[in-house]
C-alpha cells in the first residue's frame, strides 16, 4: 500500500515539475495554479486520489480552497475548488 502511494505522489511530483518548467520558460512566472482534475487527467490517476495524495504532499500548507506544494525552489498552487 505505502509503495503505490509513493508511485501516486511521485507522479503528481513529476507532473508538477514538469509543469511547473514549462510554465517559467514560457511565462517567467514564480508559481503554477493547477487543478487536482488536470493533475488527474495528465497523470491517469484518479481525481480522489490525488487530492489525498495531495494533503499528504502539502501538510499543514493547505485550506479548504488550495493546497500549496513545494516543487524544488518553488511553491505550486493546487485549485481545490473551482
Amino acid at each position: 500500500m505505502a509503495e503505490e502511494e509513493d508511485r501516486e505522489i511521485s507522479k503528481i511530483n513529476g507532473f508538477l515539475a514538469e509543469e511547473l518548467t514549462e510554465f517559467r520558460v514560457k511565462c517567467r512566472a514564480k508559481c503554477l495554479v493547477v487543478s487536482p482534475e488536470e493533475i488527474a487527467e495528465r497523470t491517469g490517476l484518479d481525481p480522489q486520489v490525488v487530492k489525498k495524495s495531495l494533503s499528504r504532499i502539502a501538510g499543514k500548507r493547505q485550506s479548504a480552497k488550495v493546497v500549496v506544494v513545494r516543487v524544488g525552489k518553488t511553491d505550486v498552487v493546487v485549485r481545490l475548488t473551482k
